[in-house]
């Protein structure tokens, strides 16, 4: 990343937004927008993987917990096409007293 390669629909807007990043970026001596680039490339960059792998985690983690009920649903679903709506009736019936 280098804040001097992004593009800006104006000039203008780009002189003033490097005036504004180089202002609150300006430590030591150092270029403004120089900072601004190290920090995007160190700080935020594991801030943004470290949410990135932590929502990863969690979508694996619920996938992973909902694979059986998937599971359940798929066979019921292929079951249902194969038996009579009698033999279904009945077994809904004993399945939903058996949840109750």
């Amino acid at each position: 990343f280098d804040v001097r390669v992004a593009g800006c629909y104006s000039a203008t807007d780009r002189d003033e937004i490097y005036a504004a990043i180089g202002a609150i970026y300006l430590r030591g001596g150092t270029d403004g927008l120089d900072a601004f680039n190290h920090m995007v490339r160190t700080q935020l960059k594991e801030q943004v993987l470290q949410q990135v792998s932590g929502s990863t985690t969690l979508y694996s983690s619920l996938l992973f917990l909902m694979l059986p009920a998937f599971c359940l649903l798929l066979g019921v679903s292929a079951w249902c096409r194969e038996t009579s709506t009698f033999t279904q009736g009945i077994f809904f019936m004993f399945a939903w007293s058996y949840l109750l």
